[in-house]
């Protein structure tokens, strides 16, 4: 994976824009009537959100690895990739079979997977921090796509889109152009 690409997939895992990601994911779950997922995604995401958070704040204060000498923090880009893409990836399948929707799945926890390596790539986390990330957020996905509560049948994708673009429409007004984001920009300004 070359050094853009890495930039590119890792800035699919920031903060800003996965969570405007799962706030529209939200919504298309409540309005589908679907309340006990939308909670749920909500509940699981949080806590995650709070365990890596407190996960890097620990870190931060104590200014040491943990027990494993190649471990900090867990990689909080590979949570969000994890907790979020193969989720998204199932509400897109709505609609088809089984075998596709179990592809859709696949193909977003590969998404993830990728987020998860872009941040070895960029030397970001180790090994380590970036499969605790993606089991942490594997955990949220599978919590949300085991509830009980049959997926919306009638709900289609561009329901799905409605539902989202607020949310990335959000995310553009309020997107801080980090570090990440603002490398690939000056990368793609000189090369054009």
């Amino acid at each position: 994976m070359d050094f853009y690409t890495a930039v590119f997939l890792s800035a699919l895992g920031e903060s800003p824009f996965a969570l405007a990601l799962a706030a529209g994911i939200f919504f298309w779950f409540f309005a589908a009537g679907q309340h006990r997922r939308a909670r749920l995604f909500a509940l699981a995401l949080g806590l995650a959100v709070i365990v890596v958070s407190t996960n890097k704040a620990l870190y931060v204060v104590s200014h040491r690895r943990l027990a494993l000498e190649a471990y900090r923090a867990a990689s909080g880009h590979a949570m969000l990739a994890a907790a979020i893409f193969p989720v998204l990836a199932r509400c897109l399948s709505v609609g088809m079979t089984r075998t596709w929707c179990r592809v859709m799945v696949g193909l977003g926890g590969l998404l993830a997977l990728l987020i998860g390596i872009s941040r070895l790539r960029l030397s970001a986390h180790t090994p380590a921090e970036v499969v605790v990330g993606l089991a942490i957020g594997a955990i949220v996905s599978i919590l949300v796509m085991r509830e009980r509560e049959s997926w919306p049948a009638g709900q289609t994708r561009s329901r799905l889109v409605a539902a989202l673009l607020p949310s990335l429409l959000l995310f553009g007004v309020s997107f801080d152009f980090s570090t990440e984001f603002a490398m690939l920009v000056v990368h793609v300004i000189t090369i054009h």
